[in-house]
């Protein structure tokens, strides 16, 4: 079975608009994204869906030349993920988002083992909320699921269960939370502010270079906030 990575990105976030082309550490987020979905051990190749009007901002890297990519309409990010899966042949699909630089390969590859060991689910995912927030780390996103999920997902869904890939799935389908590995811990790794960007950043400033490892991140979030402290 073919297995992909789609990242969903786009430039028209309203709280950082562009934030994905932002630099961190010398390379724009989406690039330290797709280098660290690269590194998920269990897949075969990655892909990048986009709204139309974002393409010619994203094609001028050097690194996205060689990428799939699936080009949608901004409010259909579900036909996005569909279209693209269908042309590269996948089977299964990985879902991560461009916000999410501190991706840890390890982390996804936790989810996508739970989807080999844990037959019978249509959706496997490791994020979660309750009426506090986020349960655990927000920016280690990794979600995965079977095509035919997806397929039905795309033939059903309407309305803002397009814009959000998994929601239909989340409501109708059988789905298994994968808490993964966090020791309890929450942090905010995603990058949806100013604030956040610039606290990524620092982090990112404190990991090895090529290390995309949870412990290595775990070690530079708890050195920065102890420097914060």
């Amino acid at each position: 079975m073919k297995t992909v990575c789609v990242i969903q990105a786009r430039l028209g976030s309203t709280r950082l608009p562009g934030k994905v082309l932002m630099d961190i550490c010398g390379k724009p987020m989406i690039q330290h994204v797709v280098e660290r979905a690269q590194a998920i051990q269990g897949i075969d190749a990655v892909g990048i869906t986009i709204p139309f009007s974002d393409y010619p901002a994203f094609s001028g890297f050097e690194w996205f030349d060689p990428f799939f990519v699936g080009l949608r309409r901004p409010e259909d990010v579900l036909g996005g993920y569909y279209s693209l899966a269908r042309e590269m042949g996948a089977d299964v699909i990985v879902r991560i988002t461009g916000d999410c630089p501190l991706l840890c390969p390890d982390v996804s590859k936790f989810v996508l083992d739970e989807f080999w060991g844990a037959h019978g689910y249509d959706l496997y995912y490791n994020t979660a909320m309750n009426e506090g927030g986020w349960i655990g780390i927000d920016g280690l996103d990794t979600e995965v699921f079977t095509r035919d999920a997806l397929d039905r997902a795309h033939r059903e869904a309407i309305g803002l269960e397009r814009e959000h890939v998994t929601s239909y799935m989340r409501r109708t389908m059988k789905t298994l939370y994968v808490p993964g590995f966090s020791g309890g811990e929450c942090y905010k790794l995603s990058v949806d502010t100013q604030k956040d960007l610039d606290f990524v950043r620092r982090i990112m400033a404190r990991i090895p270079v090529g290390d995309y490892s949870w412990e290595a991140t775990k070690e530079a979030i708890r050195a920065e906030l102890q420097q914060i402290s």
